[in-house]
């Protein structure tokens, strides 16, 4: 993708043959994409036009220069260019800390809508391989569980097997930063928006609104601090991780178990309905608790987060009972 400060008019994404060149990084060579990631390339290209918009309207042309000439030049070290890691190096050097700031806070904006976009496409991917049943989806739970079968295992011997598994992630105590709530809502927002777009019954007007509603959501964490500028307190840590749990976490983990049960159920049939399913993932954290590395931490603190954390999880359940 190369920063552009061209108007773009937003459309359907439609893939050329795989065989086309997807894009050209500058001076270096080009670079090939498969046919199925094609729309990834489009998105990407699109919103790296954006960020260079963004860059002169928010930093300026100097700005956006800088940046500009960086990529090139890092494009360039990595085809093995020689000299261009010393001239990169020296543009670093020649930045004062408030133009190194915008610097970084550049990059760190188009690698956040690249990811953005790589979110987006993996729901892409997923759906294709729903809506063509001839082929399964390396790694997924159906192409597992037909693994399963075809190498002889039993239906009970697979729910032995789960029943030994078990998977805990635990969020960690004191993260370098803790990034503001309304900047991963907006977040959110712009990977819900990419994948409204690949909505084939959207018109072109519709497609455009999204990806303005894109912008003015990019344009305005450009415009936030990120990080507040003090230290974060436990309760901010709290806040944090709580985000993820609530807003993310809580969402997936039905998906996750009747994934596996429908490809169970692909593989061994209506046999797979009678299995029941074991607790397979846990979460923990030492978020309010960690007693080894904060002096701070009470008995007070610990019986607020575990009461915050209990809260939260009782206000979802009462939503979803006035909801049913």
């Amino acid at each position: 993708a190369k920063f552009s400060n061209e108007r773009m008019s937003v459309h359907k994404h439609q893939a050329p043959p795989a065989q086309n060149p997807a894009t050209s990084t500058g001076r270096g060579r080009d670079i090939r994409f498969t046919e199925k990631d094609e729309a990834l390339r489009q998105d990407v290209h699109a919103l790296g036009i954006m960020i260079g918009e963004l860059l002169i309207e928010q930093g300026g042309k100097d700005l956006y220069d800088a940046v500009e000439t960086a990529r090139q030049l890092a494009i360039e070290a990595r085809e093995g260019d020689s000299g261009t890691d010393e001239n990169l190096d020296d543009l670093a050097r020649q930045l004062s800390a408030p133009e190194a700031q915008e610097f970084i806070k550049a990059f760190s904006a188009y690698f956040q809508v690249v990811n953005s976009a790589e979110q987006a496409h993996r729901i892409r991917r997923r759906r294709a391989y729903l809506k063509d049943t001839a082929v399964r989806q390396p790694l997924a739970f159906d192409e597992t569980a037909f693994k399963l079968r075809d190498a002889g295992l039993s239906l009970q011997e697979v729910g032995n097997l789960l029943e030994k598994l078990e998977i805990e992630s635990v969020f960690t105590a004191h993260p370098t930063t803790t990034t503001r709530r309304t900047i991963l809502r907006k977040q959110q927002n712009i990977v819900q928006r990419l994948i409204d777009m690949q909505n084939p019954a959207l018109t072109p007007q519709e497609s455009s609104a999204c990806f303005q509603n894109i912008r003015a959501d990019v344009t305005a964490i450009w415009q936030t601090e990120e990080n507040p500028a003090e230290a974060p307190t436990v309760f901010d840590e709290l806040e944090h991780m709580l985000f993820f749990l609530t807003d993310v976490i809580y969402r997936i983990i039905p998906s996750f178990y009747e994934a596996l049960n429908d490809g169970l159920g692909e593989a061994y049939g209506s046999a797979a309905d009678r299995l029941r399913l074991p607790t397979l993932v846990r979460f923990g954290s030492w978020v309010g608790g960690d007693l080894a590395d904060d002096p701070e931490t009470s008995a007070r603190i610990i019986r607020e987060t575990v009461s915050r954390q209990r809260s939260l999880i009782l206000e979802l359940y009462y939503r979803e009972c006035l909801e049913l």
